[in-house]
């Protein structure tokens, strides 16, 4: 299964134990955000130690079991699980914009309450920690045309991926995502 998400799409799709997840830029670059229903981030973040994902991390649900496992990344852009994804308030609230973020576009793909959507997995999405006062920011991101992200399916689930629609500061890309399943 193949399929390409415009700027401000989501799609979700089930996929099966032992399929491949490729997710790739087309054009000058696309910031995207993956989530998988039953994700959990904290658990993720526990078992990690870090933010920034490399190749052989697993991403785990709330059964503390591994759904995906990264098999390559393929940009100089970060791939990781800090930000729990734009939404609608954020837009509002930064940048005086009435306008669906990325957990927006993905609770309804999944078709779930936005409430009970997990965080995302955030890919391409660069950042910055400031270690002296514990904060992060959101830097411009480096992703570029044919920078992809993979993962192998370790338990059959429904996956969701949302084309970031940020039109402003540092999320600001434009092109689309190809999302090829096999």
């Amino acid at each position: 299964m193949e399929f390409t998400l415009d700027k401000g799409e989501a799609r979700a799709v089930v996929v099966l134990k032992g399929q491949n997840i490729s997710i790739s830029c087309i054009g000058a670059g696309q910031l995207a955000d993956l989530v998988f229903l039953g994700y959990h981030q904290g658990i993720t973040l526990d078992r990690l130690r870090r933010f920034v994902l490399k190749c052989g991390d697993e991403l785990f649900d709330s059964n503390e079991e591994g759904v995906l496992r990264v098999t390559s990344i393929n940009s100089d852009a970060d791939t990781n699980i800090l930000y729990p994804g734009c939404r609608r308030k954020l837009y509002a609230e930064k940048f005086g914009k009435d306008k669906n973020g990325c957990r927006d576009l993905l609770a309804s793909a999944l078709g779930v309450p936005f409430p009970n959507l997990p965080s995302t997995i955030n890919l391409f999405m660069d950042f910055e920690l400031d270690c002296k006062d514990f904060s992060f920011k959101t830097r411009t991101s480096r992703v570029k045309e044919g920078d992809s992200v993979s993962f192998y399916v370790l338990k059959n689930c429904t996956v969701a991926i949302s084309a970031c629609p940020s039109e402003a500061g540092a999320c600001k890309t434009e092109g689309k995502i190809e999302v090829k399943i096999q």
